[in-house]
């Protein structure tokens, strides 16, 4: 969805463009007919107008494309965060049931032994050094005897399967990660091509609404009229 801001310069500078497509004319009779009155010679504004209008349609342009491509970043993050959700979601049902296995085999007095304090986190981060230290604790041997001569525990084959989970999710944090970088280079480039936008539409406003004033059009002068409180609209957009 394209933001406000943008839409309402968008809107803003079809006014002023319009005006300088359609009412230039008028605009040029005006220019002439006061021009001749007072000097007996007709001032052309043609090639002003043209000048005008090709400068404000260019930095409209790349405004609205920097915009539609900062939309376009943004529209991959719902997708990205979600697999970093069910990456969590992951981990954490291996740590429970990497948890509930070692109790099983070594009882729940061991349990920190294998690094389990507290409860599990919930946070993705914290989740990946919790499955980091699980996993390396596993590998470093050293493991509490069994409760029983019956049981027994594959702390390899457990490891594996843990890491496997934590792999999944610091691949799903790193996608969020620059998916987060890539949204704020758009964003950047976006609020540049706005910036580069408002002194160029206010010059292009005030100048018209200038000409308008002087070819006596004093409705089409309030009409591109660039607002005074707010940059890069016409009075008109800006009120709403």
């Amino acid at each position: 969805m394209a933001s406000k801001l943008v839409t309402d310069r968008q809107k803003s500078s079809e006014v002023v463009l319009n005006a300088i497509e359609h009412q230039g004319g008028a605009l040029q009779e005006g220019i002439t007919a006061r021009s001749v009155a007072e000097s007996g010679a007709a001032v052309d504004v043609g090639g002003l107008l043209a000048q005008l209008s090709l400068s404000l349609r260019g930095v409209t342009d790349t405004m609205i494309a920097a915009d539609q491509a900062h939309e376009h970043e943004l529209a991959d993050d719902p997708a990205a965060r979600t697999a970093r959700d069910e990456a969590a979601k992951g981990v954490y049902d291996a740590i429970v049931g990497a948890r509930e296995t070692f109790v099983g085999v070594y009882g729940a007095a061991a349990v920190d032994a294998l690094g389990f304090f507290g409860s599990t986190s919930q946070d993705p981060l914290v989740l990946v050094r919790q499955g980091r230290s699980i996993v390396d604790r596993l590998r470093a041997g050293g493991l509490p005897t069994p409760k029983s001569a019956h049981l027994s525990l594959d702390a390899e084959s457990l490891a594996t399967s843990v890491e496997s989970r934590v792999l999944t999710l610091e691949a799903a944090l790193g996608a969020v990660s620059q998916e987060a970088r890539e949204a704020q280079l758009t964003l950047v480039a976006k609020q540049r091509a706005m910036s580069e936008f408002d002194p160029v539409f206010r010059a292009v406003a005030t100048t018209l609404e200038g000409l308008f004033s002087y070819a006596g059009l004093p409705e089409l002068a309030a009409r591109v009229r660039p607002s005074r409180r707010s940059a890069g609209v016409t009075e008109e957009v800006a009120g709403g």
